[in-house]
């Protein structure tokens, strides 16, 4: 647990991880796309075989197994909106530096843009793939939202300060001046 003991929460992360949720997409999209080519592959050898039946239930159980991804990623991409809001508790940031976080926010929100843009031209490639996976493509497709709605919510927890902070930072300049 180590690992986890210095992190803390950074405008940045409304960079990275976007790129990261792009990549997880644009993985299960391509995994998906090979299930189906070896599924239809496998149904055309063993069609005249005694076992086909047996093998085809099994491929069409992988096959709805495969496709729950869908309903998993909202959590994942919940998840990770939420520990980097959790994170970014640990960062409080002065207000001073509030204008390199709205650099941060236009760089982010552009960068969002080309992601959903990106997406939308990987995803007419696999139009039937998009069309099982429509909560990934919605989400991926409405990407620049929830990066704005998210930089928004960071930003408050990351610039806000609550009575204790106010007091220990109070506390620490009557000290330096005394």
């Amino acid at each position: 647990m180590k690992f986890f003991s210095n992190k803390k929460g950074s405008l940045i992360d409304t960079i990275s991880v976007p790129v990261v949720i792009l990549m997880l997409t644009m993985t299960a999209f391509i995994g998906l796309y090979v299930w189906y080519s070896f599924q239809d592959t496998m149904a055309i050898t063993i069609a005249d075989k005694s076992y086909n039946s047996t093998i085809v239930t099994a491929m069409d159980e992988i096959t709805i197994s495969i496709q729950t991804i869908d309903y998993m990623f909202p959590l994942l991409v919940g998840g990770l909106l939420i520990v980097s809001l959790i994170l970014a508790f640990k960062a409080g940031s002065s207000v001073l530096y509030s204008f390199v976080s709205i650099i941060l926010w236009m760089f982010a929100l552009v960068m969002s843009v080309i992601f959903s843009n990106i997406f939308e031209e990987f995803s007419s490639h696999f139009v039937g793939i998009a069309g099982d996976y429509s909560i990934m493509t919605y989400i991926m497709l409405n990407m620049k939202w929830l990066v704005l709605s998210w930089v928004v919510l960071l930003s408050l927890v990351m610039f806000t300060r609550n009575k204790q902070e106010e007091n220990l930072i109070s506390q620490q300049i009557g000290g330096v001046m005394a």
